[in-house]
């Protein structure tokens, strides 16, 4: 595969995936005509644009997996956030992003519904290690029901202010009975340390970080989390069937190659450490953990998928971030299921 080099911004996002429940939705039905590398089409000339966050994952993961030998290009970007590489699939600037359930909610917001779709998911459990909400060293808080009327920590907007609300809401408590303090994913760590804060509901490097200084877990966002991570699609992708071809391929590879972490955990742990900011030993256990909760793979727009983002839109919207209802499956889509399907079997 020929690689161009993209942008290097700096840190991680908490928009990782969000847990399921809620109502269900109507599905996208029709079916489109079914493309691929497999159909003849020379490729040579496609650039297929990825955004990725916190680090070149992509490129890392399919240079690992010996799968990066394709015949069209990757562009791997990387940006601060999920939020911000949405905005750069609206404004047409790359085809296809990762993100959490949270940032196409509120990118659908935009003219147009912000022009994109999500045609396939990431099913992962390994994101969601490491989303956490915790307390200092010799905190006195042992419970979601001691945070009553202490100083939390949150990062708005993502998926950590997500689970703080779920943990609230199952131990009876609401969103004012508690102090939010609004907080970076790259300050919360140092606030909570600092002592300007009781608690902090984060997620990543700065959940690694406090708790090598000392602070300890309260609550895993995991356990409230799906695990699902959108495949963001911009429309004029999807409608250029060259370009769309080359998509699905390269979604069949990043399949493969998360069942190559699942064969060789300690392979991915050496690349996957120091751009996490683990210990090879962290990040393997922190693999082995995800693991353990489920195979990782990228699947179809299905109810299910559809549900759980709906029940994350549905949270915002209590917590006031939306200004009416958002109907995920609006922008949720099995057309392209069948070229999924055929690009993943391609790969097995």
């Amino acid at each position: 595969m020929k690689w161009k080099k993209g942008l290097w911004f700096t840190f991680l996002i908490g928009a990782i995936s969000i847990g399921a429940a809620g109502c269900s939705a109507s599905k996208d039905n029709s079916t489109a005509s079914s493309t691929g590398s497999s159909s003849g089409s020379d490729l040579s000339d496609i650039t297929i644009k990825v955004g990725d966050v916190q680090w070149k994952e992509v490129s890392g993961l399919l240079k690992d997996a010996d799968l990066s030998d394709t015949d069209y290009s990757i562009e791997d970007t990387v940006f601060d956030s999920g939020s911000v590489s949405i905005e750069s699939i609206i404004s047409g600037q790359i085809d296809v992003t990762r993100t959490s359930e949270i940032p196409p909610i509120f990118a659908s917001q935009a003219a147009n519904g912000g022009n994109f779709k999500v045609v396939a998911v990431l099913s992962d459990k390994i994101t969601t290690i490491n989303q956490e909400i915790i307390v200092g060293k010799d905190s006195q808080i042992q419970s979601i029901a001691d945070l009553k009327g202490k100083k939390v920590g949150y990062v708005k907007g993502t998926t950590a202010h997500y689970f703080l609300y779920k943990y609230l809401e199952e131990a009876g408590l609401s969103w004012s009975d508690i102090v939010p303090v609004e907080v970076t994913a790259s300050d919360g760590a140092a606030a909570l340390l600092g002592g300007s804060i009781d608690a902090y509901a984060g997620f990543g490097n700065s959940i690694v970080a406090a708790k090598e200084k000392g602070a300890t877990t309260l609550a895993k966002g995991g356990e409230k989390l799906s695990g699902y991570f959108p495949y963001v699609v911009s429309s004029k992708t999807l409608a250029d069937k060259q370009k769309r071809a080359a998509l699905f391929d390269f979604l069949g590879r990043i399949n493969q190659a998360y069942k190559w972490i699942k064969e060789n955990p300690e392979d991915w742990a050496k690349t996957n450490a120091e751009p996490t900011g683990q210990t090879q030993t962290d990040s393997l256990a922190a693999i082995k953990e995800g693991l353990s909760l489920g195979d990782s793979a990228v699947i179809p727009v299905s109810d299910e998928v559809i549900t759980s983002g709906q029940d994350v839109a549905d949270v915002f919207l209590d917590a006031g971030l939306l200004e009416k209802k958002v109907n995920v499956a609006d922008f949720y889509t099995d057309k392209y299921t069948s070229e999924l399907q055929a690009a993943i079997a391609k790969y097995q």
